[in-house]
């Protein structure tokens, strides 16, 4: 199967749009006289001795060979329902290029660790679920000899339910399940943190909070049956950096804040503000009056809420109390867990400052610190630790290329720009890996001065390589594009790509819908809201998709609701197009572990729907609540024919569940993979005409004389254009 997704997934990351705040290195308020802190009950954690002492390790050879696992231990901590692993900081050593491999053998979750990365985790693992830990040393021939002991497990049974202080703003919880990208919970805690606007895309939450924060972790899945908490995927945890903590430690209304950041993912290489993508904007300051408030964050769970919803994310919207001096209230629901949601004003969804205690009854509320507190604006105008990237030594600029010509050695320019360092010589490498492989290494063409050249092996038509550049300078690493290698700049082999069909969801009046035995939440074109499990966003960035029921609370009950394709003709379509879109799916008795017969059936026809082959059966358990890109070769399923049609179909059978589901960026694509791209006047033949051709596209901005993809034309377009011709077709 072609896999084209790469090709466009940083676009669902554009469209972010908001004031910057800048980066610059360098009393109680009686709101409510019974205000009390709302941090739940910590982690219930225990440590296991296990000592396993690894002695020295590598692996003989001439180097650049294979990697290979050169060590493998199992540590547990019987009946526990998490658990770490803790390495000795003194004896534990790793070269560069070896690495550990951690892995829960409970949902074969796993997280690496290098040398760097492992500092970063204060020589810890991430919080796995499960009690029974794999853990692998891998590493390569000719690697120096490394060494890695096991010093002990952390483990425990996750939260207690209903733990800390609830301050319920009338007879019942009102709140619902969320799932924005900006909110974390913070561990080992149990409060709320959050992403906010400066320039490294740190953290807010209460200062009451930072006694023991350690983790930052996204994606939250529910709970269990007995309300215990389930961790999310290592990739969606971050450890703190303790250097960049600014806290008062919390004393009282309207003077507990903290500011913090985290170092980047260890697998993926993001940072969390590029992983999620979104931000909470500032206020200048909090208003003195306005209208309704959203609190957002990991409370804990009371009588009448499920227990799968203890400390994962809900939100709640109630009106503006007042503002007096630094404390803020208003009456929203919150409970233990909520310390260090954001107070957001719905009107102008600006973050007005930090929830920090309880305290609401019928004419009091729930209590904050604003956004305006002098201490709390010093800390933000002078940020520690990541929260204040250093300059770098040198700057490194490198193409994003787009597509590239097919079967042949495709080469970019490469500036690196010495700024308060000096470039180590022979240090400026560029990273390729082909269709998901390792990554290989190739040194850069020097060209003078600032200027190299970087080479692409040749790749077969629609092959992807993956690709970064890295540099030091005083030993210090930089890479462009910094979020490499987790997210690298990526390039497909290719002529063109021909869009067959393509659809965003903004109106789509050739979609039909059938809501025959759908009770309510049938299919219909909206704007996504975060509510009780619908996605917080849509996916392309386009602002709406189908969704299953667009009113606030109302989920799918009953059905099936169908949602069908017009008929596509893709009788002329390149024999290797790929229908591609993005699903979303949420079911929280699935995710509950109770078992569901709840699915999204995804079909495709190639007779006007007198028959169906089916694509694909999704679960909770297949999308964990997420948005997730799906990609099918049609060939591989129909014939390509001109009565091409596609459906979904899901119902709440029976109605026992919140169901919310998705679809967005639905769209037919096909490479051109022939031809000859010297021959630009297509006579097949290469002549002075095809030099007057291209000449003339470049002269009036025609993108099709972009011969070195980067999406501008410059003279690096006719070099291409000059080594394709001399090459001949």
């Amino acid at each position: 199967m072609i896999n084209i997704d790469r090709v466009s997934t940083r676009v669902r990351r554009s469209g972010v749009a908001a004031a910057m705040m800048a980066c610059v290195c360098g009393g109680v308020v009686g709101l409510a006289s019974t205000a009390q802190a709302q941090v739940a009950d910590p982690l219930q954690q225990y440590d296991v001795p296990s000592f396993i002492d690894s002695g020295p390790l590598g692996l003989p050879g001439p180097a650049g060979g294979a990697e290979e696992v050169i060590f493998s231990a199992t540590v547990s901590a019987p009946g526990a329902g998490w658990s770490r692993v803790r390495f000795d900081a003194e004896a534990t050593s790793l070269p560069n290029s070896m690495r550990i491999r951690v892995t829960s053998l409970h949902d074969n979750h796993d997280q690496n660790l290098n040398s760097m990365t492992l500092e970063q985790w204060k020589h810890s693992s991430a919080y796995f679920n499960g009690n029974e830990l794999l853990v692998e040393v891998l590493a390569r021939p000719g690697d120096a000899v490394g060494r890695v002991v096991i010093d002990r497990v952390t483990a425990g049974s996750g939260f207690s339910e209903g733990g800390g202080f609830d301050s319920i703003c009338g007879p019942t919880d009102d709140r619902q399940l969320s799932s924005d990208p900006r909110n974390a919970r913070l561990l080992p805690v149990g409060c709320t943190a959050w992403i906010i606007d400066d320039c490294a895309k740190c953290f807010i939450t209460a200062g009451h909070c930072t006694f023991a924060a350690d983790v930052v972790e996204f994606n939250v899945p529910l709970s269990t049956g007995s309300g215990s908490i389930v961790f999310a995927a290592p990739e969606d945890q971050y450890p703190v950096d303790d250097t960049s903590m600014q806290s008062n430690g919390g004393q009282g209304v309207g003077n507990d804040w903290a500011y913090f950041g985290t170092f980047p993912n260890s697998d993926t290489g993001l940072t969390a503000g590029q992983a999620q993508g979104e931000f909470y904007v500032l206020a200048d300051s909090a208003p003195s009056s306005t209208g309704d408030i959203r609190i957002t964050g990991y409370g804990s769970t009371g009588s009448g809420v499920p227990p799968q919803w203890n400390q994962v994310q809900k939100t709640h919207l109630g009106p503006f109390v007042a503002k007096s001096g630094f404390g803020i209230s208003y009456q929203t629901d919150t409970t233990g867990g909520n310390s260090g949601s954001p107070v957001l004003d719905e009107t102008t969804g600006l973050a007005i400052g930090v929830h920090t205690h309880a305290g609401c009854g019928a004419t009091s509320g729930n209590n904050g610190t604003a956004i305006d507190r002098p201490e709390f604006q010093d800390a933000l105008a002078n940020p520690r630790g990541v929260c204040c990237p250093p300059i770098q030594g040198i700057e490194i600029s490198a193409p994003d290329l787009d597509l590239v010509a097919p079967g042949v050695p495709f080469s970019f320019p490469v500036t690196i720009t010495e700024l308060d360092g000096t470039l180590d010589p022979g240090s400026a490498e560029l990273f390729y890996a082909v269709d998901g492989g390792a990554f290989i290494s190739a040194a850069l063409t020097p060209l003078g001065g600032d200027q190299y050249e970087a080479t692409l092996p040749a790749l077969d038509c629609g092959q992807i390589a993956e690709y970064y550049v890295r540099a030091t300078t005083d030993g210090d690493e930089v890479i462009e594009p910094s979020s490499a290698p987790g997210l690298a700049y990526d390039a497909l082999s290719a002529t063109d790509v021909i869009t067959v069909a393509q659809e965003d969801f903004q109106a789509a009046p050739d979609w039909q819908t059938d809501a025959t035995g759908v009770d309510e939440g049938g299919w219909q074109i909206g704007v996504p809201n975060g509510r009780r499990g619908a996605p917080a966003a849509d996916f392309d960035g386009s602002g709406r998709a189908f969704l299953t029921g667009t009113t606030d609370g109302i989920d799918l009950d009953g059905g099936p609701a169908v949602l069908t394709s017009p008929v596509l003709d893709l009788s002329s379509a390149p024999a290797n197009a790929v229908l591609s879109y993005a699903r979303y799916f949420f079911n929280d008795d699935q995710a509950g572990g109770i078992a569901d017969p709840d699915r999204l059936i995804v079909e495709i026809s190639d007779d006007s729907g007198a028959s169906w082959t089916q694509l694909e059966s999704v679960s909770h358990d297949a999308d964990g609540g997420q948005w997730v890109r799906a990609n099918w070769t049609v060939a591989d399923f129909v014939d390509l024919t001109s009565q091409v049609q596609v459906r979904f179909t899901a119902g709440d059978t029976p109605n026992d569940s919140i169901l919310e589901i998705a679809i967005d960026a639905f769209e037919i694509l096909g490479l051109e993979c022939g031809g000859c791209r010297a021959d630009f006047d297509g006579d097949g033949e290469l002549n002075i005409f095809d030099f007057l051709a291209f000449q003339n596209a470049f002269n009036t901005g025609d993108l099709s004389a972009d011969f070195d993809g980067d999406g501008d034309l410059t003279l690096f377009d006719f070099l291409e254009f000059q080594n394709e011709f001399d090459a001949g077709c």
